[in-house]
């Protein structure tokens, strides 16, 4: 099987801020949308799937 790791809840933590942060600086205006894209892309690609799914 090629189950990945789950992250540690630190981690966890820490990226949902990211996330947050991400969504409140690119709805103000203050990062550009094409970063902002470009690190959405990278949160769900390095992101791992939630126990029972």
């Amino acid at each position: 099987m090629t189950e990945r790791q789950r992250h540690n809840w630190l981690v966890r933590y820490y990226r949902a801020q990211l996330r947050f942060n991400l969504h409140v600086l690119t709805a103000l205006r203050i990062l550009p949308p094409p970063i902002a894209a470009w690190l959405f892309a990278w949160l769900r690609r390095t992101e791992t799937p939630r126990r029972g799914n």
